[in-house]
């Protein structure tokens, strides 16, 4: 019962209006689209579409850089859509549902998310938090409590590879191939990188955090990044020089660090949600995560980060909202 009740004061935070929105919504820098919901946007995909996860809603795509939205829960028998990923080996598009409260597993959409089919088959634990494709179109989950969960038939079947009774969190993948999975519990406690260099076949936990991870981000110079965050507070950004063996803390300090992005040259940025400290917003880094500056969104509680290939960067809130730049970011 307590774990409910922290669960919902949790996403509670997460949803509740900012006072500061309308003020944020004006910021030189980005441009609200037209929704798509009043829920949580945990993940965001951009492409040819621009796709969303509304927590209690579903899906959601758009095709004008969310000038308009279309709601897509045909098949979905739960909205609880936390996280998102496209497979680009099959033209697939995974669905992952549950989070902190009750799931339905994964989901997998051939038609751009028209329509939905569950692929649990050899999934025990349907309360998924995190999606990866790998570049073979291996599809990678973790769950919540039991590990990850690797299928090398874009969902059709799935097998356990540890690390078991682990919250897996986020991932990442480096230009060399090599896999990172982060963990934690958003209530406290200490947090690990685990790393696999054979597809996720087998793991190994290379680093311990005090904190929770919660987002991790690879970049072309071969850094590695690691949000960190939970409800007593996060401790920022982490970079590591040596696949994650070792890790230098960065700016940031205290922050809530629920996602990473990265443009084609490298800029970084990092979205900030105020779970129980200070700092909410977006911010950008030119030197390789060494100083940030807010980009806007201050006071709002971002959830979610996507840069399409062109660098327009695309924001998911707490409420509901997704915001786009104005520009490029490659433009500055």
């Amino acid at each position: 019962m307590e774990r409910r009740v922290l669960v919902l004061l949790l996403l509670l935070m997460l949803v509740w209006p900012s006072p500061s929105i309308a003020t944020a919504a004006q910021s030189v820098f980005w441009q609200p689209t037209n929704g798509p919901s009043r829920k949580a946007v945990f993940s965001l995909i951009v492409g040819d579409y621009l796709f969303a996860s509304a927590y209690g809603e579903g899906v959601f795509r758009s095709a004008d850089d969310g000038e308009t939205w279309e709601v897509l829960t045909t098949g979905l028998t739960s909205l609880n859509v936390i996280s998102l990923a496209f497979n680009p080996v099959t033209g697939s598009l995974f669905a992952a549902t549950g989070g902190l409260v009750d799931g339905a597993g994964v989901f997998r959409s051939r038609d751009n998310g028209e329509t939905w089919t569950p692929v649990n088959r050899g999934l025990t634990k349907l309360n998924v938090v995190s999606l990866l494709i790998t570049p073979t179109g291996t599809v990678l989950a973790g769950t919540y409590g039991a590990g990850i969960f690797r299928s090398s038939t874009d969902g059709d079947r799935w097998m356990a590879v540890g690390p078991s009774g682990t919250t897996i969190t986020t991932f990442a993948i480096t230009p060399q191939g090599h896999l990172l999975a982060g963990s934690g519990n958003l209530f406290g406690g200490q947090g690990r990188i685990f790393a696999s260099s054979d597809e996720g076949m087998t793991w190994a936990s290379v680093s311990t955090f005090r904190t929770s991870i919660t987002s991790l981000l690879s970049d072309s110079h071969g850094h590695l990044f690691a949000g960190t965050g939970s409800l007593s507070g996060g401790d920022g950004v982490y970079r590591s020089d040596d696949q994650g063996r070792t890790w230098v803390p960065l700016s940031l300090r205290r922050m809530n660090i629920l996602s990473l992005a990265r443009n084609e040259r490298d800029d970084l940025f990092a979205a900030s949600a105020n779970l129980n400290g200070p700092g909410a917003g977006v911010f950008r880094s030119l030197d390789d995560g060494l100083t940030w500056s807010s980009i806007g969104l201050q006071g709002m509680n971002v959830l979610s980060l996507a840069v399409r290939s062109d660098g327009y960067l695309f924001a998911g809130s707490g409420v509901g909202r997704v915001f786009r730049s104005r520009e490029s970011t490659l433009r500055e």
